[in-house]
């Protein structure tokens, strides 16, 4: 479990005591991008819950066509040194002249480019394209654009309504266990 909050005295002293905490270094703008934590695993779930649907549709032999649209911009981090051109809710579909498909395709993209060169980006915002070079910024050890990536996925209809009731059980993982 990670809890992302300002350290107190009770904090330092619990993190001395048990072995298995630890207490790091964060700065205000990565508190303040935590705080909406809550929110992006709220999204996470619900995207779980499709997926979990369309999952067990499959095996019961159903077609599901899933096409994979690009990778859909979030939010953008405070740092970020591209804030002026992409936004919120922009799918990115290429990036350094490869197509990306998922958040995971783009960080291979990004990882194996240049240092301190700008990488050009391809993206949609709504039925306009439009192409930038964008600079990386470094983030927990790797270098990114500066957003919250979403895989954007295009689901069409679903043949059987499937209504999973999650209670108080969110996060991305924690959907997981619909599809297993």
């Amino acid at each position: 479990t990670i809890l992302y909050q300002r350290a107190n005295a009770l904090l330092c002293i619990a993190a001395s005591i048990f072995p298995d905490w630890q207490l790091l270094p964060g700065d205000e703008e990565e508190l303040e991008d935590m705080s909406k934590y809550g929110d992006v695993m709220v999204d996470q779930m619900g995207e779980s819950k499709v997926m979990a649907s369309i999952a067990a549709l499959r095996h019961m032999g159903y077609d599901i066509p899933v096409k994979d649209q690009g990778i859909e911009v979030r939010a953008l981090l405070p740092q970020s040194k591209s804030k002026e051109i992409i936004q919120r809710g922009d799918i990115i579909i290429s990036a350094g002249g490869d197509r990306v498909r998922s958040a995971v395709e783009l960080q291979a993209v990004l990882k194996k480019w240049p240092e301190d060169e700008r990488i050009p980006v391809i993206f949609r915002r709504g039925s306009e394209t439009f192409e930038y070079n964008l600079s990386l910024i470094p983030y927990r050890g790797r270098r990114i654009i500066g957003f919250r990536p979403r895989d954007y996925l295009k689901v069409g209809e679903l043949p059987v309504n499937i209504d999973i009731n999650n209670y108080y059980i969110n996060g991305s993982s924690a959907g997981m266990m619909f599809a297993l």
